[in-house]
């Protein structure tokens, strides 16, 4: 198992995998904001934030089971395949993504959480910094904004 750069080549896969944790996973959402919110995650979305962002994939036996990314000092893209989670993968990635945001000299860093996730970002030390909506294609959804000193 190893943590590498996100390629465009992976665009396809890392799109697939976001959608299904999503439908899988998130099951505070209804089917309207289910279809939203996968909406985000496109095959031209993905593309165009691996190379926007610095976005890395936990790969196991050559697939891919888990991507986080961070544009500035923003945390995003955390997703682990559906059927994994809760056995240490997004640990180890927001490890990873923390340590190397330690190496660009970020002082702190900042995400926005659904509620699904926000007591696992709590076990790693994020405190919420703000609550509030957002809405997309008219569908409105909960975030949970929260930061990290590091």
């Amino acid at each position: 198992m190893k943590i590498i750069n996100a390629q465009v080549k992976d665009a396809r896969e890392i799109s697939r995998l976001k959608k299904e944790t999503i439908k899988n996973i998130n099951q505070e959402y209804n089917d309207k904001q289910i279809k939203t919110f996968t909406k985000l995650f496109s095959l031209k979305n993905t593309r165009r934030h691996i190379n926007e962002r610095k976005m890395f994939c936990l790969v196991d036996k050559g697939n891919i089971i888990g991507t986080v990314d961070l544009k500035e000092d923003r945390i995003g893209g955390l997703f682990v395949k559906f059927n994994l989670v809760g056995k240490g993968y997004g640990k180890k990635l927001m490890s990873y993504i923390e340590k190397f945001a330690k190496k660009k000299k970020l002082k702190k860093v900042w995400l926005y959480s659904t509620p699904y996730a926000e007591k696992f970002y709590k076990k790693l030390g994020y405190k919420v910094v703000e609550r509030g909506t957002w809405v997309c294609d008219n569908v409105r959804f909960s975030e949970i904004k929260m930061e990290k000193r590091l």
